[in-house]
């Protein structure tokens, strides 16, 4: 049993980390040390879903974004779309979103 235990926590630790999101890195489609950010702030997620559903046409439908970015590849530049602050307790998805200003598409999806 101590044998299955010690196995099982080595093949744990050798897997890659996923994020407080539940995303992993996996590449990065370029690196920025300098983009310009620009935040857009939604009172309410249905206004948020519904910028996303416009901007972005990928997005699934039933797809609940708590945020999401834009990012031009061309020039950095690239557009923060999240909830005020102060309308949700969820603070991990701001950074998720600079993550894509500063490397691009830098994940693959989590398994659902």
């Amino acid at each position: 049993m101590r044998i299955v235990i010690l196995a099982a926590l080595a093949l744990a630790s050798c897997s890659e980390p996923a994020g407080d999101d539940g995303y992993m890195f996996d590449h990065a489609d370029f690196r920025r040390s300098r983009v310009t950010v620009d935040i857009v702030e939604y009172q309410d997620l249905a206004k948020l879903q519904a910028a996303a559903r416009a901007l972005k046409p990928e997005t699934l439908a039933g797809e609940q974004r708590q945020a999401f970015g834009r990012v031009w590849i061309n020039q950095p530049r690239c557009e923060i779309h999240m909830l005020a602050p102060e309308k949700t307790r969820e603070r991990k998805w701001p950074g998720h979103e600079l993550l894509h200003c500063i490397y691009g598409d830098w994940h693959r999806r989590p398994p659902r």
